[in-house]
């Protein structure tokens, strides 16, 4: 008999149900929304520094095309998912007038999720992009900053 109710010869296994079973639906799914714009490129930054942390401010340097509340609300969107993709930091010791006290940095889950898509590899480039970039001089007095605060990952 060629073929039977339940298979075929023809019958093959779908790549993406295998890698779903592999890796789990809500991981699937986390990576699809970090696959997403701008989400990709705002984790991919956070990384991209020395301390593994930026501000909203900082954010919005690197991103003139969205607003400063947009990158907020993308930054909190990413926090409150389960597990967190970004979690917010304050800083380490008391801020001048014009630096921020929160910072937002990728969560262990986050950085895992970027290596599994092979997407955390670009993430020195874009270091080497920004090292290269004029910054105004809010942008400096916030990047020379002694107190920013850095992810338990990135210290290890």
């Amino acid at each position: 008999m060629l073929f039977s109710a339940t298979r075929s010869r023809f019958d093959v296994s779908d790549p993406y149900d295998e890698f779903q079973q592999e890796v789990g639906e809500q991981r699937v799914e986390d990576m699809r929304y970090v696959l997403s714009e701008p989400q990709l490129r705002i984790v991919q930054q956070l990384i991209a520094n020395d301390h593994a942390a930026l501000s909203p401010t900082e954010l919005h340097f690197r991103n003139p095309s969205m607003t400063e509340p947009e990158i907020w609300d993308i930054l909190h969107e990413m926090e409150d998912r389960e597990p967190a993709i970004v979690h917010a930091l304050e800083a380490d010791e008391p801020v001048p007038f014009d630096v921020p006290e929160t910072y937002f940095a990728v969560t262990e889950y986050g950085v895992e999720l970027l290596k599994k898509m092979g997407l955390y590899e670009q993430v020195g480039l874009l270091y080497d992009v920004y090292e290269a970039v004029d910054r105004p001089d809010l942008i400096d007095r916030i990047e020379g900053f002694e107190g920013k605060p850095s992810p338990e990952w990135a210290q290890e």
